[in-house]
Protein backbone atom coordinates (compact mmCIF):
# COMPACT_ATOMS: atom_id res chain seq x y z
CA UNK A 1 0.00 0.00 0.00
CA UNK A 2 1.11 3.42 -0.76
CA UNK A 3 1.23 6.54 0.96
CA UNK A 4 -1.91 7.45 3.03
CA UNK A 5 -3.37 10.78 1.83
CA UNK A 6 -6.37 12.92 3.17
CA UNK A 7 -8.05 15.24 0.60
CA UNK A 8 -10.27 17.93 2.05
CA UNK A 9 -12.61 19.51 0.16
CA UNK A 10 -16.30 20.04 -0.20
CA UNK A 11 -17.05 19.69 -3.39
CA UNK A 12 -17.38 16.07 -3.91
CA UNK A 13 -16.62 16.32 -7.48
CA UNK A 14 -12.80 18.10 -7.07
CA UNK A 15 -12.65 15.00 -4.46
CA UNK A 16 -13.46 12.33 -6.94
CA UNK A 17 -11.30 13.77 -9.74
CA UNK A 18 -8.26 14.02 -7.26
CA UNK A 19 -8.93 10.78 -5.77
CA UNK A 20 -8.65 8.92 -9.25
CA UNK A 21 -5.23 11.11 -10.11
CA UNK A 22 -3.96 9.33 -7.12
CA UNK A 23 -4.87 5.93 -7.04
CA UNK A 24 -3.70 5.30 -10.54
CA UNK A 25 -0.37 6.14 -9.00
CA UNK A 26 -0.26 4.21 -5.81
CA UNK A 27 -1.08 6.31 -3.29
CA UNK A 28 -4.12 5.13 -0.17
CA UNK A 29 -6.35 7.96 -0.31
CA UNK A 30 -8.54 9.26 2.76
CA UNK A 31 -11.52 11.82 1.86
CA UNK A 32 -13.05 14.51 4.27
CA UNK A 33 -15.54 16.90 3.24
CA UNK A 34 -15.00 18.83 6.69
CA UNK A 35 -12.17 20.55 8.62
CA UNK A 36 -13.83 18.10 11.58
CA UNK A 37 -13.81 15.37 9.64
CA UNK A 38 -10.66 15.92 8.17
CA UNK A 39 -9.46 16.26 11.84
CA UNK A 40 -10.43 12.84 13.43
CA UNK A 41 -9.47 11.37 9.95
CA UNK A 42 -5.56 12.55 11.41
CA UNK A 43 -6.07 11.24 14.65
CA UNK A 44 -7.53 7.79 13.57
CA UNK A 45 -5.86 7.60 10.20
CA UNK A 46 -2.70 9.32 10.59
CA UNK A 47 -1.99 10.34 6.97
CA UNK A 48 1.64 11.75 5.82
CA UNK A 49 -0.15 14.24 3.15
CA UNK A 50 -2.79 16.27 3.22
CA UNK A 51 -4.04 18.16 0.05
CA UNK A 52 -6.69 20.98 1.79
CA UNK A 53 -9.14 23.51 -0.11
CA UNK A 54 -8.41 26.79 1.42
CA UNK A 55 -12.48 27.98 1.09
CA UNK A 56 -14.36 25.64 3.39
CA UNK A 57 -17.28 25.76 5.62
CA UNK A 58 -16.66 26.40 9.28
CA UNK A 59 -13.11 26.30 10.06
CA UNK A 60 -11.34 27.08 6.66
CA UNK A 61 -8.37 25.95 5.35
CA UNK A 62 -6.33 28.10 6.82
CA UNK A 63 -7.20 27.79 10.49
CA UNK A 64 -7.05 24.07 10.00
CA UNK A 65 -3.45 24.01 8.65
CA UNK A 66 -2.96 25.82 11.98
CA UNK A 67 -4.74 23.49 13.85
CA UNK A 68 -2.12 21.07 12.23
CA UNK A 69 0.72 22.77 13.12
CA UNK A 70 0.00 23.23 16.90
CA UNK A 71 -1.97 20.16 18.03
CA UNK A 72 1.26 17.71 19.80
CA UNK A 73 -1.04 14.88 18.89
CA UNK A 74 -0.63 15.01 15.36
CA UNK A 75 2.06 13.88 14.12
CA UNK A 76 3.96 14.73 10.88
CA UNK A 77 1.88 16.13 7.57
CA UNK A 78 3.00 17.84 4.53
CA UNK A 79 0.17 19.90 3.53
CA UNK A 80 -0.36 21.45 0.48
CA UNK A 81 -3.56 23.84 -0.03
CA UNK A 82 -5.45 23.60 -3.28
CA UNK A 83 -6.87 27.18 -3.90
CA UNK A 84 -8.37 29.20 -6.60
CA UNK A 85 -6.89 32.27 -5.20
CA UNK A 86 -3.04 32.17 -6.48
CA UNK A 87 -2.59 35.88 -5.45
CA UNK A 88 0.77 36.62 -3.40
CA UNK A 89 -1.27 37.62 -0.22
CA UNK A 90 -3.34 34.54 -0.12
CA UNK A 91 -0.30 32.04 -0.54
CA UNK A 92 1.59 34.13 2.27
CA UNK A 93 -1.22 33.44 4.27
CA UNK A 94 -1.41 29.71 3.56
CA UNK A 95 2.64 29.56 4.13
CA UNK A 96 2.31 31.36 7.24
CA UNK A 97 -0.32 29.39 8.50
CA UNK A 98 1.74 26.20 7.98
CA UNK A 99 1.35 25.31 4.71
CA UNK A 100 4.32 23.37 2.30
CA UNK A 101 3.02 23.84 -1.05
CA UNK A 102 -0.16 25.19 -2.94
CA UNK A 103 -1.82 24.03 -5.95
CA UNK A 104 -4.29 26.26 -8.13
CA UNK A 105 -8.01 25.24 -9.07
CA UNK A 106 -8.68 23.50 -11.13
CA UNK A 107 -6.59 21.26 -10.41
CA UNK A 108 -3.84 19.83 -12.64
CA UNK A 109 -2.37 16.36 -12.78
CA UNK A 110 0.90 16.85 -13.58
CA UNK A 111 0.98 19.64 -11.23
CA UNK A 112 -0.21 17.52 -8.66
CA UNK A 113 1.79 14.78 -9.29
CA UNK A 114 4.94 16.93 -9.24
CA UNK A 115 3.62 18.27 -5.66
CA UNK A 116 3.29 14.53 -4.77
CA UNK A 117 6.92 13.42 -5.84
CA UNK A 118 8.02 16.09 -3.69
CA UNK A 119 6.19 15.77 -0.15
CA UNK A 120 6.69 11.64 -0.85
CA UNK A 121 10.82 12.68 -0.46
CA UNK A 122 9.55 14.82 2.45
CA UNK A 123 7.96 11.87 4.18
CA UNK A 124 10.69 9.57 3.69
CA UNK A 125 13.17 11.88 5.11
CA UNK A 126 10.83 12.63 8.26
CA UNK A 127 10.53 8.92 8.20
CA UNK A 128 14.20 8.32 8.35
CA UNK A 129 15.07 11.11 10.85
CA UNK A 130 11.97 9.10 12.95
CA UNK A 131 13.76 5.65 12.82
CA UNK A 132 17.45 7.82 13.81
CA UNK A 133 15.65 8.90 16.39
CA UNK A 134 14.35 6.04 17.55
CA UNK A 135 17.92 4.07 16.87
CA UNK A 136 18.87 6.84 19.10
CA UNK A 137 16.38 6.48 22.00
CA UNK A 138 17.13 2.77 22.23
CA UNK A 139 20.98 2.86 22.11
CA UNK A 140 20.89 5.64 25.03
CA UNK A 141 17.98 3.17 27.12
CA UNK A 142 21.02 0.60 26.82
CA UNK A 143 23.69 2.73 27.44
CA UNK A 144 21.82 3.29 30.76
CA UNK A 145 21.24 -0.15 31.30
CA UNK A 146 25.08 -0.84 30.76
CA UNK A 147 26.45 2.01 32.61
CA UNK A 148 24.24 1.02 35.82
CA UNK A 149 25.43 -2.88 35.09
CA UNK A 150 28.75 -1.21 35.02
CA UNK A 151 28.31 0.80 38.14
CA UNK A 152 27.09 -2.09 40.18
CA UNK A 153 29.96 -4.19 38.81
CA UNK A 154 32.29 -1.63 40.19
CA UNK A 155 30.80 -1.27 43.74
CA UNK A 156 30.92 -4.88 43.97
CA UNK A 157 34.72 -4.85 43.04
CA UNK A 158 35.01 -2.10 45.88
CA UNK A 159 33.55 -4.72 48.34
CA UNK A 160 35.65 -7.08 46.83
CA UNK A 161 38.34 -4.99 47.41
CA UNK A 162 38.08 -4.08 51.02
CA UNK A 163 36.57 -7.39 52.35
CA UNK A 164 37.74 -10.79 53.52
CA UNK A 165 35.92 -13.42 51.12
CA UNK A 166 35.25 -16.13 53.75
CA UNK A 167 33.57 -13.50 56.79
CA UNK A 168 32.66 -10.13 55.21
CA UNK A 169 34.72 -8.49 57.39
CA UNK A 170 37.31 -6.10 56.48
CA UNK A 171 40.85 -7.17 54.95
CA UNK A 172 43.91 -6.60 55.90
CA UNK A 173 44.78 -3.62 53.32
CA UNK A 174 41.32 -2.10 54.73
CA UNK A 175 42.91 -2.13 58.20
CA UNK A 176 45.63 -0.42 57.32
CA UNK A 177 44.47 2.06 55.37
CA UNK A 178 41.84 3.09 57.99
CA UNK A 179 44.53 2.92 60.58
CA UNK A 180 46.67 5.80 58.90
CA UNK A 181 43.97 7.48 58.27
CA UNK A 182 43.23 7.72 61.61
CA UNK A 183 46.65 8.59 62.76
CA UNK A 184 46.61 11.61 60.55
CA UNK A 185 43.40 12.71 62.01
CA UNK A 186 44.57 11.92 65.61
CA UNK A 187 47.78 14.33 64.42
CA UNK A 188 45.97 17.11 63.40
CA UNK A 189 42.91 16.94 65.37
CA UNK A 190 43.64 15.23 68.61
CA UNK A 191 41.14 12.61 67.64
CA UNK A 192 41.73 9.42 69.94
CA UNK A 193 41.20 5.93 68.94
CA UNK A 194 41.72 2.25 69.94
CA UNK A 195 42.11 -0.98 69.02
CA UNK A 196 41.05 -4.43 69.88
CA UNK A 197 43.10 -7.08 68.51
CA UNK A 198 41.66 -11.10 68.58
CA UNK A 199 42.62 -14.12 68.33
CA UNK A 200 40.21 -17.39 68.29
CA UNK A 201 41.67 -19.80 71.29
CA UNK A 202 42.86 -23.24 70.14
CA UNK A 203 41.64 -22.80 66.00
CA UNK A 204 44.47 -25.04 65.03
CA UNK A 205 43.64 -27.79 67.15
CA UNK A 206 39.80 -27.04 66.31
CA UNK A 207 40.44 -27.18 62.09
CA UNK A 208 42.60 -30.67 62.74
CA UNK A 209 40.18 -32.41 64.81
CA UNK A 210 36.82 -31.27 63.21
CA UNK A 211 38.06 -29.93 59.76
CA UNK A 212 38.56 -26.60 57.90
CA UNK A 213 34.52 -26.47 56.82
CA UNK A 214 33.84 -26.49 60.86
CA UNK A 215 36.64 -23.86 60.78
CA UNK A 216 35.24 -21.81 58.21
CA UNK A 217 32.03 -22.13 60.10
CA UNK A 218 33.38 -20.71 63.03
CA UNK A 219 35.28 -18.35 61.57
CA UNK A 220 31.95 -16.68 59.66
CA UNK A 221 30.14 -17.05 63.09
CA UNK A 222 32.24 -15.33 65.18
CA UNK A 223 32.83 -12.27 62.37
CA UNK A 224 28.73 -11.92 62.90
CA UNK A 225 28.90 -12.01 66.46
CA UNK A 226 31.77 -9.26 66.84
CA UNK A 227 29.83 -7.19 64.16
CA UNK A 228 26.87 -7.72 66.25
CA UNK A 229 29.16 -6.33 69.72
CA UNK A 230 30.40 -3.21 67.84
CA UNK A 231 29.24 0.27 67.27
CA UNK A 232 28.61 0.98 63.25
CA UNK A 233 31.13 3.81 63.21
CA UNK A 234 33.52 0.70 64.55
CA UNK A 235 35.66 -1.56 61.82
CA UNK A 236 35.87 -5.43 62.22
CA UNK A 237 38.64 -6.84 60.02
CA UNK A 238 40.13 -10.18 59.83
CA UNK A 239 44.13 -9.59 59.43
CA UNK A 240 45.09 -13.06 59.27
CA UNK A 241 44.26 -16.74 59.67
CA UNK A 242 42.08 -16.59 63.29
CA UNK A 243 43.19 -13.15 64.17
CA UNK A 244 40.72 -10.18 63.89
CA UNK A 245 41.75 -6.48 64.72
CA UNK A 246 38.56 -4.06 65.58
CA UNK A 247 39.02 -0.40 65.10
CA UNK A 248 37.22 1.77 67.56
CA UNK A 249 37.07 5.50 66.62
CA UNK A 250 36.89 8.70 69.15
CA UNK A 251 36.83 5.76 71.66
CA UNK A 252 39.22 5.63 74.90
CA UNK A 253 40.79 2.66 76.71
CA UNK A 254 37.42 2.48 78.67
CA UNK A 255 35.47 2.09 75.92
CA UNK A 256 37.34 -0.48 73.91
CA UNK A 257 37.62 -2.61 76.98
CA UNK A 258 34.00 -2.99 77.81
CA UNK A 259 33.38 -3.48 73.74
CA UNK A 260 36.22 -6.39 74.16
CA UNK A 261 34.95 -7.58 77.19
CA UNK A 262 31.26 -8.42 75.76
CA UNK A 263 32.70 -9.81 72.46
CA UNK A 264 34.73 -12.33 74.92
CA UNK A 265 31.47 -13.20 76.71
CA UNK A 266 29.09 -13.38 73.75
CA UNK A 267 31.20 -15.61 72.29
CA UNK A 268 32.09 -17.88 75.50
CA UNK A 269 28.41 -18.34 75.76
CA UNK A 270 27.77 -19.07 72.11
CA UNK A 271 26.82 -22.83 71.19
CA UNK A 272 28.27 -23.95 67.63
CA UNK A 273 27.23 -26.82 65.35
CA UNK A 274 29.28 -28.86 63.96
CA UNK A 275 27.39 -31.73 62.25
CA UNK A 276 25.90 -32.60 65.78
CA UNK A 277 28.10 -31.78 67.66
CA UNK A 278 27.46 -28.51 69.39
CA UNK A 279 30.99 -26.77 70.52
CA UNK A 280 31.70 -23.99 72.43
CA UNK A 281 34.79 -21.78 71.76
CA UNK A 282 36.53 -19.24 73.15
CA UNK A 283 38.84 -15.74 72.11
CA UNK A 284 41.92 -14.11 73.65
CA UNK A 285 42.42 -10.53 73.11
CA UNK A 286 44.45 -7.13 73.36
CA UNK A 287 43.29 -4.11 73.75
CA UNK A 288 45.75 -0.41 73.29
CA UNK A 289 44.63 3.22 72.45
CA UNK A 290 46.83 5.09 70.56
CA UNK A 291 49.08 7.24 72.91
CA UNK A 292 49.95 10.64 71.59
CA UNK A 293 51.84 10.57 67.53
CA UNK A 294 52.26 7.14 67.70
CA UNK A 295 53.18 5.00 64.71
CA UNK A 296 50.17 2.41 63.09
CA UNK A 297 52.86 -0.70 63.71
CA UNK A 298 53.45 0.51 67.35
CA UNK A 299 50.08 0.44 68.47
CA UNK A 300 49.37 -2.83 67.03
CA UNK A 301 52.75 -4.19 68.81
CA UNK A 302 51.03 -3.43 72.07
CA UNK A 303 48.06 -4.85 71.11
CA UNK A 304 49.58 -7.49 70.20
CA UNK A 305 51.89 -7.55 73.49
CA UNK A 306 47.98 -7.83 75.32
CA UNK A 307 46.95 -10.32 73.39
CA UNK A 308 49.54 -12.49 74.19
CA UNK A 309 49.56 -11.60 77.64
CA UNK A 310 45.55 -12.83 77.76
CA UNK A 311 47.11 -16.32 76.28
CA UNK A 312 49.35 -16.67 78.80
CA UNK A 313 47.34 -15.92 81.40
CA UNK A 314 45.10 -18.94 80.29
CA UNK A 315 42.97 -17.27 77.75
CA UNK A 316 39.48 -16.67 77.48
CA UNK A 317 40.13 -13.29 78.63
CA UNK A 318 40.60 -9.58 77.57
CA UNK A 319 44.35 -7.28 78.79
CA UNK A 320 44.96 -3.65 78.21
CA UNK A 321 48.45 -2.93 77.03
CA UNK A 322 48.71 -0.96 80.40
CA UNK A 323 48.30 -4.38 82.29
CA UNK A 324 50.49 -6.14 79.43
CA UNK A 325 53.28 -4.14 80.60
CA UNK A 326 52.81 -3.91 84.02
CA UNK A 327 53.05 -8.07 84.21
CA UNK A 328 55.84 -7.48 81.71
CA UNK A 329 57.58 -5.50 85.20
Amino acid sequence: MGTRVLIVDDDVAALDLIERYLSTQGYEVLRATTTDEAMARMFSDEPKIVLTDLNMPGLNGLDFCRTLRSHEGVGFAYVIVLTAQSDSQTLIQAFDAGADGFIAKPVDKQTLLSWMRSADRMVSLDQGIARRQLEICRLSAEMTIANEKLAEANKKLQVMAVTDELTGAYNRREAMSRLKSLTHAGDRYGQLFSCVLLDIDYFKKFNDRHGHAAGDYVLRNVTEIVQRCVRVTDAVCRIGGEEFLIICPFTPIEGALACAEKIRRDIADAVFEVGEAKLNVTVSLGVAQREGREAVDDILHRADEALYASKQAGRNRVTTAEHAVAACG
